[in-house]
């Protein structure tokens, strides 16, 4: 096959418009992609693991998800600290190039540290942030709804009847 000029002209400008087509797809003029948040289960109780997993988190200056963390908050699910005196960061993640995230926290067993009360409704918010000097919060991802199940006490059921008092013997004749 006999390759002219024109042809070669032709197909090099075909792959140049091709690689154009590309890099503005993946660059700041391509739409971003979802925002999505998933957590698993939504109701919790002390030493449940909670797991959470979200797309969309990028940098949109970039369009990827380099440089990106997210932060993940459920206010009353995690002790109080001296860097979380609100005691409400459950989660501080890495998000990969493409956006997404993934990270798991167990909610305290016992003791001070879990405070909630049976039915208590929390919402667990993700944030995206970008890693520039200092936090820059790129958005809020919608909020989940995690609702506290609290074992209750045990009951045991006790008989309340009197079992009947045995009947005399019969005398002796």
């Amino acid at each position: 096959m006999e390759t002219t000029p024109t042809k070669a002209l032709l197909a090099t400008l075909a792959l140049a418009a091709a690689g154009l087509a590309s890099a503005v797809a993946v660059g700041a003029g391509a739409p971003p992609p979802p925002r999505e948040v998933v957590v698993e289960p939504t109701t919790v109780a002390p030493g449940t693991v909670v797991s959470f997993s979200g797309t969309g988190c990028v940098d949109p200056d970039t369009g990827d998800g380099t440089g990106v963390n997210v932060v993940v908050l459920a206010p009353g699910l995690a002790p109080a600290s001296g860097s979380d005196p609100a005691g409400e960061r459950i989660g501080f993640l890495t998000v990969e190039a493409d956006g997404t995230w993934a990270g798991s926290y167990r909610v305290p067993a016992t003791g001070d540290e879990f405070l909630l009360t049976d039915g208590a409704v929390l919402e667990l918010v993700a944030e995206c942030y970008r890693n520039v000097p200092g936090p820059d919060r790129v958005f809020a991802y919608d909020p989940v709804t995690l609702t506290v199940d609290l074992p209750g006490p045990s009951t045991t059921s006790v008989p309340t009847t009197v079992p009947a008092a045995p009947s005399p013997e019969p005398a002796a004749a």
